[in-house]
């Protein structure tokens, strides 16, 4: 499964103190869906800083 964060760079970016009980659904939708609007060019091995925040973003959104 495509994920472009770990629990631990969720917790660091955000300085959050915990993750959402289903981080791990959460974080496969947000990958996925950044996936789709670029169009697949993220390069897996070296994910940029500013996809990983992004994501973070995304599933806190999903979260509400």
């Amino acid at each position: 499964m495509l994920k472009y964060i770990t629990e631990e760079e969720y917790k660091e970016l955000l300085g959050a103190k915990s993750i959402p009980d289903n981080f791990n659904n959460l974080v496969i939708e947000a990958s996925n869906y950044i996936n789709y609007k670029t169009y697949g060019r993220i390069d897996e091995s070296n994910i940029p800083e500013q996809v990983k925040y992004v994501t973070c973003l995304i599933i806190d959104l999903q979260n509400e």
